[in-house]
Formats: structure tokens, C-alpha cells, sequence
């Protein structure tokens, strides 16, 4: 999955939200898309380790997830003051799992959902590669590739910005000092209490 690469740090802005969430909003396709961009791949993750899914399967609860949240505008409720938007969208993905399991066993195959394109996501060779030998539950694997996506994005905007002032070969030289504790920093943030 391509890194998402924007003007701002990529954590989960509430704004961002709500411009997903109001269908009258001029930015709602672009909110949703960043959210798509940032949440895609731990939940690519989440779905095939609480589902034990196969790729394909996981890609198809993928995009049904994201379209059934983008027609019925679920990320509009959530609550700030009830905890994190990651947290939300756990308990949303838990519920469209069990949902899909009743459906699935009522109806055997077909719905005449629309097939949504998610190229570039390479989930499959990514889970294969960096998750075989992981031993997490699927909600600390959840939060720990998050984390790591956040972290990336925020190299890539590093990274751009420096390329914008001219100061390439000094971010490179730098990339290796800021990266060294990344997997020590997930972890730890897997660790922490999630609220």
C-alpha cells in the first residue's frame, strides 16, 4: 500500500472525521480517502488474523467495510469523548465481522455488491513478509501496524519537506538515527494502553 503522503502529520484528526462523515462537506471523498489511506492495511491485517482469512477474502472484507462505513457514514459516530477514533474503528471492523458471518451463513454467496479496486495495496506479500512470525492477538497487531503506518508517514513528510528546503543529503543522513528505535516504539505504543 502506498505510504500516504499529505501536508500534515498523519495522525487521525478529528475534522478529518467529520468531513468524512457530512455528505454535504466539499472535502467528504477526500476525508474518506485519507482515512482509507491510513486505516487500510492495519485493518487488512486485523481482518486476516481475527477472521484466519485468506487474501483475497481479506481484500473483499476490506472493501466492504469501507463501502458499507462510507454509505452509512459510521465514522460520523464516533465519539471523542468516549475514547480513540482507532479504537472506534476496531469495535466497527469487530461488528462488520460478526455481521458478515450471519449474512454469509444466511445467504451462501453473492449480495450484488459492487467490486472496489484497491491496487496498490499489496497486503498479501506485506502480511506474508513482515507478520508470519508474529505472535500478537489481532487487536495488538492492529495497533501496532497503525503505529508503524503513522511512523512511515511521517518520515515521508519529513522526507518531502526536507526535499523542499534543499536539505536531502542531511535527512538522509538522519533517516537511519530517527528509524533505529521504530520497532521498539511500536511495540511499546502495542503496550500502551489503548483508550
Amino acid at each position: 500500500m502506498p505510504i500516504p503522503r499529505s501536508a500534515s502529520f498523519p495522525t487521525t484528526r478529528w475534522t478529518r472525521i467529520v468531513h468524512a462523515s457530512d455528505p454535504t462537506h466539499p472535502r467528504t471523498q477526500a476525508a474518506f480517502a485519507e482515512l482509507f489511506q491510513l486505516y487500510a492495511y492495519p485493518i487488512y491485517t486485523f481482518l486476516r488474523r481475527k477472521s484466519g482469512c485468506g487474501h483475497e477474502k481479506a481484500e473483499d472484507l476490506l472493501q466492504e467495510f469501507f463501502l458499507y462505513a462510507y454509505e452509512h457514514r459510521t465514522f460520523g459516530k464516533a465519539d471523542r469523548e468516549k475514547g480513540r477514533f482507532r479504537t472506534f474503528v476496531q469495535g466497527c471492523v469487530e461488528n462488520f465481522l460478526i455481521d458478515e458471518h450471519r449474512y454469509a451463513a444466511a445467504a451462501k454467496r453473492g449480495g450484488g455488491v459492487p467490486h472496489i479496486d484497491i491496487n496498490g495495496l499489496e497486503a498479501d506479500a506485506r502480511y506474508a513478509t513482515e507478520l508470519a512470525d508474529m505472535n500478537l492477538s489481532p487487536e495488538k497487531l492492529f495497533e501496532w501496524k497503525l503505529a508503524l503506518e503513522i511512523f512511515n508517514g511521517a518520515m515521508a513528510e519529513l522526507e518531502s519537506e526536507a526535499a523542499d528546503e534543499s536539505k536531502s543529503a542531511i535527512f538522509a543522513a538522519l533517516r537511519e538515527y530517527l528509524q533505529a528505535d521504530v520497532g521498539r516504539w511500536a511495540k511499546a505504543t502495542v503496550r500502551s494502553p489503548c483508550g
